[in-house]
């Protein structure tokens, strides 16, 4: 089978095929990359540029010239890059991390996750997390000690799991945003805790915290086919922290809709496997601490020990941050 790579100019607002480029497979995707193009076809990810040599199929003198490519996927149907890391989805195989090498004009492997996993959408995240949403209505999130080391070897070649989250709807975009308005640094929260969330399990002797919690968190906004439009904000550690003691304690103390247990249906689970709810913090569940009865919050507040006045606070905070 065989595909083709057009390009089009707009001309007096008409589209006007200007080149075009045969190629082995079908295009399942294509990303602007360093003035370049990527492009999944098939089991590989090419890597184009934009050049003046002419080929038979240019019609202005120029033409796609491939530069190199990485073979190693199912099929290539997703493709996403930040700076010159490039994350590919495939169709089975989970997540793969390739690396573009400018001087070598090669794509080198980094990691990949072994587990399989049936892919609908990626993205890269800061600090090194890598998001994907798979068939089971479920998200995942990787990352890989190699990504900021720059090694590359045996023991470093595997993408780890580092958050399950049974989400409930079917993911088919990922985009880096926000749905909150941009707020002064000014506007940030500081609310003083008398412990460290980060040390509340292991320190007999709390200290004082600033829990401070950024007007502005670095998020990915995503879509569902359910209709949904969603937001995934990444927290400091001790908020994180913190916002999960509070997932606990409100878990056990609220009663779902028939009874249904909340940590039971964030539970990952698809065809091969079950696993546990980790590294999500689910928000929407936390902000329905604001619409609780005021003994309710009370009691919630009592049993992460914090007020309820301050508890209400950290939770508009977040909501203002994400939404």
């Amino acid at each position: 089978m065989k595909g083709r790579l057009l390009v089009f100019q707009v001309t007096s607002r008409r589209l006007q095929l200007i080149s075009e480029k045969e190629i082995l497979g079908a295009a399942y995707c294509m990303l602007p990359f360093d003035g370049k193009l990527l492009v999944g076809v098939n089991a590989k990810v090419h890597l184009f540029s934009w050049s003046d040599k002419e080929s038979s199929s240019s019609h202005s003198g120029r033409s796609l010239t491939s530069l190199c490519s990485h073979h190693g996927h199912v099929l290539s149907l997703f493709i996403t890059s930040r700076g010159e890391d490039i994350l590919v989805g495939d169709l089975m195989r989970s997540i793969t991390l390739l690396r573009y090498k400018p001087l070598e004009q090669r794509i080198e492997e980094v990691a990949r996750d072994y587990n399989p996993l049936w892919v609908t959408a990626i993205d890269i995240m800061d600090n090194g997390i890598f998001l994907a949403a798979e068939n089971s209505h479920n998200l995942v999130a990787f990352t890989a000690s190699s990504v900021h080391s720059g090694k590359i070897g045996d023991e470093e070649d595997r993408l780890l799991t580092v958050g399950e989250y049974h989400l409930g709807d079917f993911v088919n975009k990922f985009t880096r945003g926000t749905l909150a308005m941009k707020l002064p640094e000014s506007d940030s929260l500081k609310i003083k805790l008398n412990f460290d969330p980060k040390e509340m399990e292991t320190d007999d002797d709390p200290k004082e915290h600033i829990l401070n919690i950024p007007s502005n968190l670095p998020s990915t906004i995503f879509g569902t086919i359910g209709g949904s439009i969603g937001v995934i904000a990444q927290l400091p550690q001790d908020i994180f922290v913190f916002l999960q003691r509070m997932q606990f304690k409100m878990q056990s103390t609220l009663s779902g809709v028939g009874k249904l247990k909340h940590d039971v249906f964030r539970t990952f689970s698809n065809e091969r496997r079950v696993g546990e709810n980790k590294g999500f913090i689910d928000g929407d569940f936390i902000e329905s601490y604001l619409d609780l009865p005021q003994e309710t919050m009370t009691l919630i507040a009592d049993g992460i020990g914090v007020s309820a006045k301050d508890l209400t606070k950290i939770v508009e905070a977040i909501q203002r941050a994400t939404h």
